[in-house]
């Protein structure tokens, strides 16, 4: 017969334990980072694709409906209960005003350009899509960091969030290229000798 041992944990036990514990918990949570940066990454790029539509309002309604699919599978990634109504409410308070002098509220404004024959057309069909990406991508970036803060969809306060969004929205443009302006002009190559 087999006798039990017993082992009385010693407070280096304990120690390892709590450490093995909170590096699963990092691992987790980055884990989850990284599936929200693919999710946001894909839906950036399916938002400048549907800032490619023609059509004023249906583009901005496309781009609306983008962002509030990335939303709720970034919900799915966190756990989170998803609410369609809180995420509009959501990206309305990011892309609509909750930075002062927003290039994210830009969106309607450069759809509306549509409405012009020609100009207006070709000046929309440039810059809404890198419009619709950076946006995209900023929205997504400031959610994760809400949900990975411990927020809900339901606890979003766009205003303590204003600095991010500003943050991130500087990020989408470095990775959208033509945020309304011509690309950075190649270096002129060096002298040959």
């Amino acid at each position: 017969m087999s006798e039990k041992q017993t082992h009385t944990p010693t407070s280096h036990d304990v120690a390892a334990d709590a450490h093995a514990s909170a590096a699963a918990a990092a691992a987790e949570a980055n884990i989850k980072r990284l599936k929200a940066d693919i999710v946001i990454t894909r839906y950036m790029a399916v938002a400048v694709g549907a800032g490619l539509i023609p059509l004023p309002v249906v583009d901005f309604a496309a781009v609306t409906a983008v962002q509030l699919t990335m939303l709720g599978q970034i919900c799915g990634i966190y756990n989170q209960p998803f609410s369609k109504e809180a995420a509009t409410s959501i990206i309305a308070s990011l892309a609509g005003g909750a930075i002062t002098g927003s290039e994210a509220s830009s969106m309607a404004l450069v759809s509306r350009l549509k409405f012009i024959p020609v100009i207006g057309t070709l000046v929309a069909f440039f810059v809404t899509p890198a419009v619709a990406g950076a946006t995209t991508y900023a929205i997504g970036k400031v959610f994760v960091h809400h949900l990975a803060s411990g927020g809900t969809v339901f606890t979003f306060e766009a205003k303590k969030l204003k600095e991010y969004m500003e943050k991130s929205l500087k990020e989408g443009k470095k990775l959208v290229p033509h945020w309304g302006t011509s690309a950075a002009p190649a270096p002129a190559p060096a002298p040959s000798h």
